[in-house]
């Protein structure tokens, strides 16, 4: 059965801003709920300019990071960006995982999610890194994951 991913983050437009950030492993199911309270508790506190950010954070298929931002709100400033990459990088050093090497991409090999150097994965579907809206990713994952 296909899943709905308009679900996905349900508060926030199609054009809420997205970053991505892949693990170098899937995280077992007690790390995705560990990872998900620290990113909670990181997305009520994250600010623009002492404004509060419209943000929410989650866990795609036990290893893509996502963070979320409804920029109609407040838009995310290069120093609240750069303070969610520093909650990354902790959350990577805690983890033991790197989410920053770009060389990797998020292939649905049979619908089944496995991280492939993004050279080989040229004729596989996967999540295309590069993506920056919330609506660019539920439309992908709508019309490709069956």
């Amino acid at each position: 059965m296909q899943q709905n991913f308009n679900a996905l983050f349900p508060d926030f437009t199609d054009q809420s801003r997205l970053w991505m950030y892949l693990s170098d492993r899937p995280f077992s199911n007690d790390e995705v709920s560990s990872i998900a309270q620290e990113l909670n508790k990181f997305m009520l506190s994250w600010s623009a300019h002492n404004k509060k950010l419209k943000s929410s954070g989650g866990i795609l298929f036990n290893q893509m990071l996502l963070v979320v931002v409804d920029e109609d709100f407040e838009h995310a400033s290069g120093c609240s960006i750069d303070s969610s990459v520093r909650f990354v990088k902790e959350m990577g050093v805690k983890y033991k995982v790197d989410f920053f090497n770009r060389m990797f991409v998020l292939a649905l090999d049979g619908n089944t999610p496995s991280r492939k150097p993004y050279a080989s994965a040229e004729k596989d579907l996967f999540i295309n890194p590069t993506l920056t809206k919330l609506g660019e990713l539920r439309a992908f994952l709508n019309t490709s994951i069956k």
